[in-house]
């Protein structure tokens, strides 16, 4: 869907071409044998097409569309970065800093929008505000980037030690041009700990990023030092990371040098096997995770080895279902290619990737319909006991694989109506915010802080009327009697958008067993966690 306020004629025909040309590009290397048969096809195609097209085209885009064509029929994560791209994904794992504006930015309707303007960076002090949609980086067009590219772009300067960014101010409804430079912006902690009473501490952390931990064992210590006896870890929403940081968080908790799970690759040759030290720092701390659909990748090969070691009690929902591993290549030319070298199983033996098809996966997902305890694993056997044959857990509870993990004690989804989930697939609640702010966050921000906002925030009623006018805006069809029966789950999201933008990452993160059900849960099983680190000793 376009942005409904400007129009970019050119830049639609452009994008349209690069679709076309790529499609054209990926059937003639998948047709023909030869390499001399492949290079000599491709010429003739690009040639075609720079002599007849009716608009100009670069024909470094026909090759990276062509070559990103490639990569979507193997599997969702086997993808071309580009330069740009690669430089955001080495800069995401490294907790240090990154080169850039200060912004933090959001991608949907094809549209970059500033979500985020730190204080002192350079976007903010050339004027640059939350809700501006930029329309172009230097002279190139931003409408259908991604936001990995668009980042990169605005931290590559493009003249003079420059960035020049045009952006379209909705609220003034025009546009503007800053010319900004760039510089290191030092990282945000992705990490907060906590004690939820006075025995029980809590860790939540966005991304397995490099040495995340350290800072997960200072936090440790830091919570034992107030009293903590048991630990609740929160991977909820937490998409994975760097897999060495996953054997690095379960060498904490486990030790006897356990083998925490396995790397193989395409011959018996290629694999990677990890595993824990000889002694863990905290073997004996009783461990709650939660975990829910966000919950991926890394995230899944530290909750997998928890539980088939037995070492961990689960709480929360299915988990994503994404054991393949990836390995990045640098590209001579620039950029890389992120390729999938390696499917990672678990203690067990079992593998927890879900099916898919080239780079879309099938929807396939258990239909727990109430609380349960699951503890024996009893609750998804009827499911998939005809398509995946059981493991066991260390100490002999059956568990299942293909289905990402299944919790020790399950809560249900909770499935949204579809006017309610169109507008959450359709990203409406970053506009709603950026509407929202500009007349409220002095006083949002005086009558709350960074610890009470999630607890004690009580959205209007009148959102829902905003959020139709915006679903009107933007062409999405909406019934304001669904919107007012997920009016919970509404205000919650809308919720965490605002508590991002006034008080960074750390707000949202902040937990509160009065209006989260997993967490309370949480507090509710220390005993159960107690009994499983209790293991450890036999």
């Amino acid at each position: 869907m376009k942005n409904p306020n400007l129009s970019s004629r050119t830049t639609y025909s452009y994008q349209g071409a690069i679709k076309i040309t790529h499609l054209l590009l990926f059937a003639i290397v998948s047709c023909y044998g030869t390499a001399r048969a492949q290079n000599a096809k491709l010429d003739e195609i690009k040639k075609l097409i720079a002599t007849n097209y009716t608009d100009n085209i670069n024909d470094s885009a026909i090759m990276a569309a062509a070559i990103r064509g490639i990569m979507q029929s193997l599997d969702p994560y086997s993808q071309y970065l580009s330069p740009e791209a690669y430089q955001r994904m080495q800069e995401r794992f490294n907790p240090e800093s990154s080169t850039g504006i200060g912004i933090t930015i959001t991608s949907s309707h094809d549209t970059i929008t500033v979500f985020q303007v730190k204080a002192s960076s350079p976007a903010d002090k050339v004027g640059m505000l939350p809700g501006d949609r930029i329309m172009k980086i230097g002279k190139e067009s931003a409408i259908g980037l991604t936001r990995d590219d668009a980042l990169g772009k605005l931290a590559d300067p493009t003249f003079e030690g420059k960035v020049e960014v045009t952006v379209f101010r909705p609220n003034g409804e025009r546009l503007m041009l800053f010319t900004i430079t760039p510089r290191e912006i030092p990282a945000e902690k992705k990490i907060v700990w906590q004690m939820l009473n006075d025995t029980t501490g809590y860790i939540r952390f966005s991304i397995f990023s490099q040495n995340i931990d350290v800072d997960i064992h200072a936090g440790i210590l830091s919570l034992q030092k107030q009293g903590m006896h048991s630990l609740v870890l929160d991977l909820r929403d937490n998409g994975g990371g760097l897999v060495k940081e996953a054997a690095d968080i379960a060498s904490e908790f486990i030790g006897g040098n356990s083998k925490l799970f396995t790397l193989q690759g395409k011959t018996p040759e290629s694999k990677e096997n990890y595993y824990a030290g000889d002694k863990a720092p905290f073997e004996k701390l009783p461990l709650v995770l939660l975990v829910d659909d966000g919950t991926a990748s890394a995230s899944e090969l530290l909750a997998g080895a928890l539980q088939d070691l037995d070492r961990a009690f689960i709480i929360g929902t299915q988990t994503f279902g994404k054991s393949l591993s990836q390995r990045t290549f640098p590209l001579s030319t620039g950029g890389a290619l992120k390729l999938t070298c390696f499917r990672a199983y678990l203690p067990s033996g079992r593998l927890v990737q879900r099916r898919y098809n080239g780079s879309s996966y099938l929807a396939e997902r258990f239909n727990f319909d109430s609380i349960m305890d699951n503890y024996d694993h009893t609750c998804e056997a009827p499911s998939v006991s005809k398509q995946f044959r059981p493991f066991l857990t260390f100490y002999g509870r059956k568990v299942y694989g293909g289905q990402g993990i299944i919790p020790d004690y399950i809560i249900p989804e909770g499935v949204l109506h579809p006017s309610t989930q169109r507008l959450f697939d359709e990203r409406i609640f970053v506009d709603l915010t950026m509407q929202y702010l500009p007349s409220h966050a002095a006083t949002l921000r005086n009558d709350f802080t960074v610890n009470n906002f999630m607890a004690d925030f009580r959205a209007p009623k009148s959102v829902i009327s905003d959020l139709e006018s915006l679903a009107k805006q933007w062409k999405i069809e909406v019934d304001p009697k669904e919107l007012a029966l997920d009016w919970d789950r509404i205000e919650h999201q809308f919720a965490i958008q605002l508590a991002y933008q006034l008080f960074g990452d750390d707000a949202w993160r902040m937990p509160d067993p009065k209006k989260d059900k997993a967490l309370a849960l949480a507090l509710g099983h220390q005993s159960q966690a107690r009994k499983m680190s209790e293991l450890a000793d036999k």
